[in-house]
């Protein structure tokens, strides 16, 4: 039989895993802000002075259509 004390270490470890997982800095997190980034057409922060600056609109017009109404 498992005690308590067994139980909370074992919890508190996967509750320690699971928050670094999402945490700041994470590959998920990271990715998050990006398609984020993308969805609020924003610049790419890479653009060239002279060149286009254009930012399509693409991202957010797939995921407003296919969102309930």
């Amino acid at each position: 039989m498992i005690s308590d004390n067994e139980i909370a270490q074992v919890v508190g470890a996967e509750e320690r895993m699971a928050l670094g997982y999402l945490g700041e800095g994470s590959k998920i997190q990271s990715n998050r802000a990006t398609l984020l980034d993308y969805y609020n057409q924003r610049p790419f922060g890479d653009e060239v002075e002279g060149m286009s600056q254009m930012v399509t609109s693409d991202v957010s017009d797939v995921v407003e259509t296919i969102l309930p109404q």
